[in-house]
């Protein structure tokens, strides 16, 4: 379940949705971004007090999962995560990062060939099939 807060709330508002997930013995992780802060509260059910919840005045609406609403919401200069690959290359950040490779490694030749094909792609990392 996520709970979108309203855009003008406050730290204080955010602390109160906080203290009543406490209250109901709900873990939760809050998602401050620069327009909207959201609290997930992985594995909430139907028996969670929506209602309750949605009588705190900053809760915008709740939501039953994250969907694509979340990355929706991005907006272009908001960071994003960088996954490091190895010494010289990283999944996230400003570019997509492209893996590929066959769908099963015959030989040694093939792979390396491969592999110089997909660098000069412009991929950032290999993969291959062990079995067929």
């Amino acid at each position: 379940m996520i709970v979108v807060m309203k855009t003008d709330c406050s730290a204080q508002d955010v602390h109160d949705v906080e203290h009543l997930l406490a209250g109901m013995r709900l873990d939760h992780s809050v998602i401050d971004r620069p327009a909207r802060t959201v609290i997930e509260i992985p594995g909430a059910n139907g028996s969670t007090d929506r209602e309750a919840i949605c009588q705190v005045p900053m809760v915008d609406r709740i939501l039953d999962a994250a969907g694509p609403c979340l990355a929706a919401d991005r907006k272009p200069d908001d960071r994003t995560f960088e996954v490091p690959l190895g010494t010289r290359a990283t999944l996230g950040g400003q570019r997509v990062g492209v893996i590929a490779g066959p769908c099963s490694v015959e030989s040694k030749t093939q792979l390396i060939e491969i592999a110089h094909a997909m660098k000069e792609a412009g991929a950032v990392a290999l993969r291959g099939g062990a079995f067929k």
